[in-house]
């Protein structure tokens, strides 16, 4: 029998009962196992009947092997069987032995697995949303800095600039200077990619300081580059990566009783709870010789107050001999880097960025969260003061975050004074739930009230720095005004936290205490908008007199305009409007702008604030004042003045609205109209003399250039809402000049971004009118702005003006004649249009061949004439690509409509073509045809493209079979696609097991289970996504047969730890149903595996399998996990103990529990207290009683309000002297839910 072993390659053992019971064949398959031959196990007994015995010597042998059965008897089985033993045997190849990851790999392979388990990140608001790490380093930018000190002094030099500029009386700083500052330091900024930031090193040592400031995104920025490094993305040069939280290096982590070396570091850093070996302290010692490890010290501003004198000598021997990164504040730095690095806010692509993700994320609760987000990006465009602020990245997810919960349907204008009144009801709600207030119910009335104390500080203080002039608010003016609102910080001690303040500290050494430090607002127009608030609430105070002169004294000076502004806007609410009449006429008293061109300027945009407001009585007297002073700028000859009164009206939302307004325009547009014709046509018809003579008296009156004027400010305005015969006018000026239709496109692009009601009938005649217009570039800007109206300019006139332009003589017109009918989609399926695209067709120029075919696919099944479809299928032959692929997608959208039986050989014949791209858009046609006429080949051919190199051909071919599938196809390809499942290529049986998974119900085969287990160690995250979704499928429809099990069984223990990390994971998404003796003892297992990652996935079972699971043996392997050196595996164990501990409160539970109450993880130490909870009476015990006394202490507010719930649970045998007090103390304490 030995012999026989030692000759053979193979070891085929046919399982039954009386086999496991044999000594020899016990022998036979141990001597087998121990010369690594490979084991090929049959099963002969009905799997129901008999299987080997879990935990004895056959089973631990053969129990990781998927068994060939043998267990059906009819002769088509036993014979199907047989073969595919044959076929086993002859294509063996010795089964490779997976060696364990040597120690010294193991090292990094655990720092690793670190990195990757923190691939999440909280909102900055509501801490409970999380989204993946990659999406958002949208926040950050980097860039490379010259002297950063230079820049970081700037803002303190401004304020300097300030005060030296008052004491000469000299108030000429404007407001925009100041917000430059700003947005220097917050604004747009050039992204460099972290790929490359060591580019920038010239030394062997590769050093670089990272600077930012509080709150921006160092951590967030160490987090990231980590994980990404983890996923070998990134800095592949290092072997190691070593991330270190320099606030963590602290004396009592670090006793003073001895020195430390790197990998001492590394070692309480990372492996807190094992020793590392000799051979893992020599590996690392090598890697840092090679130069290559990476260290990261976050933090350094946290650290370098506070330095270990033990661990000096340690951080100087790294900042000096290895490769690092150094992270920290701008004032704290004193050591010297070459290379300097700024983590700055968002660049103008990272916040369409950000509110594209933010609104996609939230689309489940919205509707149509996609255009919203594009709403919201159109309205931060147009208001320059807005777009500033939202490169902060708080700030951005603030304005999202009301815009969010806004419905727009009530709100049809939002101006700059309602969007920060928003805003600021954000940041108190966010207040009052960091003080564990409830909000969720309060009015903003009642949210204000609550935050009464703490935005009249504010409020003040903002007012008070306005009034000094400080843009660095001082110590001293804190103080002054936490006395003059009569609030403390002892009383409200976030009350610097609400989100609007920053500290500023550039003192190299720091400093502990907020109020001691110097602060300023996150931007000037939260500290103008607050500002604006105190003045109206002193104007409605007996001592309103302080709040006139401030009026009086500053309504001209440009760094107080938004205070007015903002303070307009305010009047518009029930709070403020008592004084609607007394700011009014303080903004009309002396001292007076006697030119009145600055006083006009602050009406105009104060009044858009305030809008058409009933006790506003004075709102059509200063508009009549507006329209003087339009015609005054239009006609004078200083550009200097027109556009400075230009940049007034630019900023407002819905004042060129108004009807005056308007009126005025047209004037001065016939007035322009007259001019030109004077110029045109009566040159010809007077002497020189006399023309010269017209011509001097229009320049006397302004009126020769109103027509200059007119549309470079027509353009600029927000008009949503014009009056009948404004742009019939307008338009009518393109007679005289060509170049008026350029500026028409702008008009008309913007009036489509703003409001469909502008689009009067009157637009539309001079649109028609237009596109039979003999100037190019007139027809060309028509049918470039009908391609955003779309369908709602499907008039009969439009369309018949389009089918005239097809034959127009221009390269450019027909084409995008065919892309304006293309946009009008199926209102423009009229014969006469069709038949004129038709012809578009054999036009010789390729891009009106490209259109056409565009245009006949938007139009959709309505053009799908036997006409259109050979027009099309003659076009699938097209010498050029781009109009082949218009005509496939054409032929897709006209679906059901498409006659098959006369194209499907040619579609064949194309797919069989190698280019990729015709292949891609055949797959996507079939996918929406009938799928009786092409069964066989086409069938056949989609299971080949399964395996294509080309992701999106799979991805086609993988749709084209699902769809075919799920009509009157389903046998032929569940028959192929269950034949691919035992496909040698691994890409097709992966998507085998996707479509099968799609289209088969409940008809699940053990090569399905085994597909989708090993798809879920793909290196693709879409396939291992797409893994998930079949298995979850699977689990939906109550799936779990006693094959699936005993596959799940074996998985368990695979010599492959990802093998095993599946069968966890899937263990634990079929949760209770699978919860057999063999599939618990398995996990019983795998809870002492080596790999971190898999005990993880145990846990996570275990906690879904629920009380099912709690047999000793698994409860007493939880405990074990308690002591795991990764919190998150000590987590996971104790979220599986709360499911349990109903069943399972065992002394050893209790013991466990209550050491785990002194866990490092808050986490691990809640979960602790709800599995005691739950225990209750049981669980008192002295050292319980002890650990929970302890947590009456713990940092954490959550940990001490549960130990109260648990000593309350354990009634009177939680009396004792130790508990009694601490309870008593904590009756005091801060948080509610603790009291």
């Amino acid at each position: 029998m030995a012999e026989a072993v030692d000759n053979a390659d193979v070891v085929c053992c046919f399982l039954t009962q009386e086999y496991e019971n044999s000594p020899n064949c016990k022998l036979e398959l141990q001597l087998a196992q121990k010369q690594h031959k490979r084991i090929i196990p049959c099963m002969i007994s009905n799997r129901k009947v008999w299987k080997p015995s879990a935990g004895k010597w056959l089973e631990l042998i053969v129990g990781s092997i998927i068994a060939t059965d043998f267990s059906d008897p009819s002769e088509e089985n036993i014979q199907e069987k047989t073969n595919q033993l044959i076929d086993m045997i002859k294509n063996q190849t010795s089964t490779p032995k997976i060696e364990p990851i040597p120690t010294s790999n193991k090292l990094c392979e655990q720092i690793r697995l670190n990195y990757l388990r923190r691939n999440s990140i909280k909102r900055i608001l509501n801490k409970e949303k999380r989204f993946p790490i990659e999406h958002s380093y949208i926040n950050l930018s980097l860039l490379g800095t010259k002297e950063y000190e230079e820049k970081e002094k700037k803002l303190k030099n401004q304020d300097e600039k300030v005060k030296q500029e008052r004491q000469q009386n000299n108030q000429r700083l404007h407001h925009n200077e100041i917000i430059g500052t700003f947005e220097e330091i917050y604004g747009t900024k050039t992204a460099i990619d972290v790929k490359h930031i060591f580019a920038k090193c010239n030394d062997r040592i590769k050093k670089i300081l990272i600077l930012g400031r509080a709150g921006i995104g160092k951590s967030t920025f160490c987090q990231y580059v980590t994980y990404r490094w983890a996923k070998s993305e990134l800095w592949l040069e290092y072997k190691l990566v070593v991330l270190v939280q320099l606030r963590k290096l602290t004396n009592n982590r670090y006793p003073s009783s001895k020195k430390y070396s790197m990998i001492d570091l590394v070692e309480r850093e990372y492996f807190a709870c094992e020793d590392l070996t000799k051979d893992d302290r020599q590996f690392f010692k090598e890697l840092c010789d090679k130069g290559q490890v990476l260290w990261i010290l976050d933090g350094y501003d946290e650290f370098v107050q506070n330095i270990p004198e033990q661990l000096k000598d340690l951080f100087e021997y790294i900042h000096q001999t290895q490769n690092h990164i150094l992270t920290s504040r701008p004032y704290a730095i004193t050591l010297s880097y070459d290379v300097k690095m700024e983590i700055t806010g968002f660049t103008d692509d990272n916040i369409e960025r950000y509110a594209k993700q933010f609104f996609d994320q939230i689309k489940n609760k919205i509707k149509n969260a996609s255009y919203e987000g594009e709403k919201l990006l159109r309205f931060l465009k147009s208001n320059p003061s807005i777009w500033g602020i939202a490169h902060i990245p708080v700030n951005l997810e603030l304005i999202c975050t009301f815009w969010g919960d806004t419905d727009w349907v009530e709100t049809k204008t939002l101006t700059m004074t309602e969007l920060y009144d928003n805003i600021t009801e954000i940041l108190c709600r966010y207040y009052l739930r960091k003080q564990n207030i409830n909000h969720r119910l309060m009015s903003r009335k009642e949210v204000y009230a609550r935050c009464h104390k703490e935005l009249q500080f504010l409020e003040c203080l903002a007012f008070n720095a306005m009034e000094t002039n400080d843009i660095i608010v001082s110590p001293t003016l804190i103080q002054k005004t936490l006395k003059e609102t009569d609030c403390s910080l002892a009383n409200h001690p976030q009350l610097l936290n609400i989100g609007v303040l920053r500290s500023y500290d550039h003192k190299p050494t720091g400093n502990q205490n907020e109020i001691d430090k110097q602060h300023y607002f996150v931007h000037l127009s939260f500290q103008e908008h607050l500002a604006a608030r105190h003045l109206l609430r002193i104007l409605m105070t007996s001592q309103n007199q302080k709040a006139i002169d401030f009026i009086n004294q500053h309504k001209y000076n440009q760094r107080f305009i938004l205070v007015f502004i903002f303070a307009s806007g305010l009047l518009a609410q029930v709070d403020y409007q008592s004084c609607m009449n007394l700011f009014w006429s303080s903004i009309e008293a002396k001292p007076l702008d006697l030119v009145g061109f600055k006083h006009t300027k602050l009406i105009i945009e104060c009044i858009d604030q305030l809008g058409e407001h009933e006790l506003f009585v004075q709102r059509i007297a200063y508009i009549e004042s507006i329209c003087l002073w339009i015609d005054i700028c239009i006609r004078t000859r200083s550009n200097i003045i027109f556009e400075n009164f230009l940049a007034s009206f630019k900023r407002t939302i819905s004042l060129a609205n108004d009807p005056l307004i308007q009126n005025k325009l047209i004037e001065l547009i016939d007035i322009a109209d007259r001019c030109y014709h004077l110029k045109s046509s009566c040159r010809q018809f007077l002497d020189d003399s006399l023309y010269l003579k017209e011509i001097s008296e229009l320049v006397k009156t302004g009126d020769y250039y109103i027509g200059d004027r007119i549309w470079d400010f027509i353009i600029e305005l927000n008009l949503s809402k014009p009056l009948p015969g404004l742009f019939s006018r307008m338009f009518a000026l393109f007679k005289y000049d060509d170049t008026f239709w350029s500026s028409t496109y702008r008009i008309f692009k913007k009036l489509c971004a703003i409001d469909e009601t502008a689009l009067t009938d009157e637009l539309m005649e001079i649109l028609v009118s237009a596109l039979y217009d003999k100037n190019d570039i007139v027809g060309c800007n028509a049918c470039l702005i009908l391609q955003n109206l779309g369908e709602k300019a499907a008039t009969p006139k439009m369309l018949a003006g389009l089918i005239y332009l097809r034959q127009h003589s221009s390269m450019d017109i027909p084409g995008q004649a065919c892309r304006a009918i293309g946009t009008m989609g199926e209102k423009a399926a009229i014969q006469e249009v069709i038949d004129a695209i038709m012809l578009s067709l054999q036009n010789e120029r390729r891009w009106v061949r490209q259109d056409a075919c565009w245009a006949l696919g938007n139009i959709g099944e309505k053009a799908a004439t036997l006409e259109v479809i050979a027009g099309l299928l003659n076009a699938l032959g097209d010498k050029e690509a781009d109009v082949r692929k218009n005509a496939f997608e054409a032929l897709a959208k006209m679906g059901e409509k498409v006659p098959k039986d006369k194209i499907v050989s040619r579609l064949v014949d194309i797919h069989n073509n190698r280019k990729s791209n015709t292949k891609k858009h055949t797959c996507e046609i079939l996918t929406n045809m009938d799928a009786k006429v092409i069964m066989t080949e086409l069938i056949s051919e989609l299971r080949e493209a399964l395996g294509d190199e080309d992701s999106s051909i799979v991805c086609e071919a993988r749709e084209t079979l699902i769809n075919m599938g799920k009509t009157i196809a389903k046998k032929e390809v569940i028959d192929v696609i269950t034949d691919a499942l035992c496909d040698k290529n691994v890409k097709i049986r992966t998507q085998a097991c996707f479509i099968h998974t799609d289209i088969s119900g409940q008809v699940v085969r053990k090569e399905l289970i085994i597909g989708l287990m090993d798809a879920l160690s793909n290196q693709d995250y879409e396939i291992r996504k797409m893994a998930h979704k079949c298995l979850e499928k699977i689990i939906a429809n109550e799936v779990a047969t006693n094959e699936v099990i005993d596959i799940l069984v074996k998985a368990l223990y695979d010599e492959n730890y990802e093998v095993r990390f599946n069968a966890c994971v899937t263990i634990g998404k079929f949760g209770e149903n699978v919860a057999t003796n063999e599939v618990l003892t398995g996990l019983v297992k795998v809870l002492q595996d080596e790999y971190l990652h898999v005990v993880w996935a145990a846990c996570e079972a275990l906690e879904n399998i629920g009380e099912k699971g709690a047999t000793d043996e698994i409860v007493n392997g939880l405990i074990k996990e308690l002591l795991n050196v990764y919190w998150d595996e000590r987590e996971s164990a104790c979220r599986a103990l709360v499911k349990m501990v109903d069943k399972a409160a065992t002394n050893e539970v209790i013991v466990g529990l209550a050491q785990a109450l002194h866990d490092i993880q808050p986490g691990v130490r809640i979960l602790a207290c709800e599995a005691l909870e739950k225990i209750g009476e049981k669980a008192a015990r002295h050292e319980t009683i002890a650990a929970l006394v302890g947590a009456l202490q713990d940092e954490e507010s959550k940990v001490r309000a549960m130990a109260c719930k648990v000593l309350e649970k354990m009634k009177e045998k939680a009396a004792t002297h130790e508990a009694i007090v601490d309870l008593m103390d904590a009756l005091r304490n801060k948080e509610q839910d603790v009291r």
